[in-house]
């Protein structure tokens, strides 16, 4: 009786083993080879027909003690056209407005009148981790992931509910942090009906969450004009 019972067991753990298995193949669990490349090639088609995009554009950033969340009414336009309103965070109500490396300011309140005049790099002008203005956009971020694909590695992949919206997510891991700007582990969530980046979290080496972005209110081809770039007020 008692070998009855273990081979029952047994075989009931292995059934177990089986179907964890499948469920696990079945939401994309188990990376399979060359996901992370061909994902990123298939945002990299996407990108090639988009002229102009807008959105809610979410953030935050941190760096040793110093945490900023900033919300910004953000507009892509090819070739590199950017203009930010940030909604929310510190300077709120400030516009930008990106070009060819430059960033024009308009600050708000009794300072309206006033337009600065910084290049993208300037601290003014980047977030606390010093990324550059001109370093948000989807085409940036997909060619710089593509850029260091030999530096990354697949852990996990899976299919998740955003907004509605069925994603595919990545999680990675870079093989050197200091390569890929100190980040140490990264997770994506893409669109999966159009390839289309909604959100991703950078974490340190020790594990902390260093930075978050995340899109909402997506509209693509909408026509943008060349106007909503070249001056702060909205005609």
């Amino acid at each position: 009786m008692k070998r009855k019972g273990f081979r029952i067991i047994a075989v009931a753990g292995l059934l177990i083993a089986f179907c964890a298995s499948l469920r696990a193949g079945s939401d994309g669990a188990v990376p399979q080879p060359g996901i992370l490349e061909s994902t990123f090639k298939r945002m990299q088609s996407r990108l090639e027909s988009v002229e102009d995009y807008q959105c809610l554009y979410t953030s935050f950033a941190v760096k040793g003690t110093r945490r900023a969340d900033t919300v910004l009414r953000y507009f892509y336009k090819t070739p590199g056209l950017i203009r930010a309103e940030i909604v929310d965070g510190e300077n709120r109500g400030t516009v930008l407005l990106v070009r060819e490396g430059q960033v024009r300011v308009k600050p708000p309140g009794i300072f309206s009148l006033l337009v600065f005049h910084y290049p993208s790099y300037h601290p003014r002008v980047t977030d606390i981790r010093g990324n550059r203005l001109d370093e948000t956009t989807w085409e940036y971020f997909v060619e710089e992931h593509v850029r260091n694909l030999g530096l990354m590695t697949l852990r996990s992949q899976r299919r998740e509910t955003l907004d509605g919206r069925r994603a595919l997510v990545l999680e990675t891991v870079s093989e050197d942090p200091l390569r890929t700007r100190g980040i140490a582990r990264e997770v994506l969530w893409i669109r999966a009906e159009d390839d289309i980046l909604l959100r991703f979290e950078m974490y340190d080496a020790s594990g902390r969450l260093i930075q978050m972005s995340r899109f909402t209110d997506i509209v693509i081809n909408s026509g943008l004009p060349d106007s909503l770039f070249t001056r702060f007020r909205k005609r």
